[in-house]
């Protein structure tokens, strides 16, 4: 289950983040922070990007993603990036700790799956932002996303979590 759930990436607010402690905001790039098929962040990322900035927390890409396309949007954001990563697998967590040189319990992972992005930040002991998905209608992994809306809906029951804007 995530520790805190938003509707959507530009919803988690620098001062949320500095009332949680955290200092890195590890990023998923696919469905997260803009669609597959698209190939450049959205503005409205750009904006809020500049408000982590002004607040001293530092965004990192933190991506799966085989193809380069994590590295270039990380170029156009000029964040760090971690490409490959292997998600819900702890090593990238610990290599970025290590890049960084933030612990931990000083960072939050935000991304919109919750069998890589949110295990895999549990597993390693950082906070986990499940994020709604951009596009549920992603052909080769709707069913799954069915099932997550389902882990999710029951966790905001029995866990009293609810969308909010963090």
């Amino acid at each position: 289950m995530p520790d805190f759930i938003a509707r959507k990436l530009t919803d988690i607010s620098p001062g949320f983040l500095r009332s949680e402690k955290i200092e890195v905001l590890l990023c998923d790039l696919d469905n997260t922070i803009s669609l597959h098929r698209h190939k450049r962040p959205p503005d409205e990322v750009f904006r809020w990007k500049k408000t982590l900035d002004e607040a001293g927390i530092e965004l990192v890409l933190f991506s799966n993603n085989r193809r380069g396309r994590a590295s270039r949007n990380a170029r156009m954001l000029g964040v760090k990036c971690f490409e490959r990563i292997g998600k819900p697998r702890t090593a990238g967590f610990f290599e970025a700790a290590r890049v960084t040189d933030v612990p931990l319990n000083r960072m939050a992972l935000a991304g919109d799956q919750i069998f890589t992005d949110v295990l895999g930040a549990n597993r390693a002991e950082v906070k986990s932002i499940w994020v709604v998905p951009i596009d549920r209608r992603v052909p080769h992994i709707w069913l799954r996303f069915a099932f997550e809306r389902l882990v999710v809906a029951v966790n905001m029951i029995f866990g009293g979590k609810t969308f909010e804007k963090l």
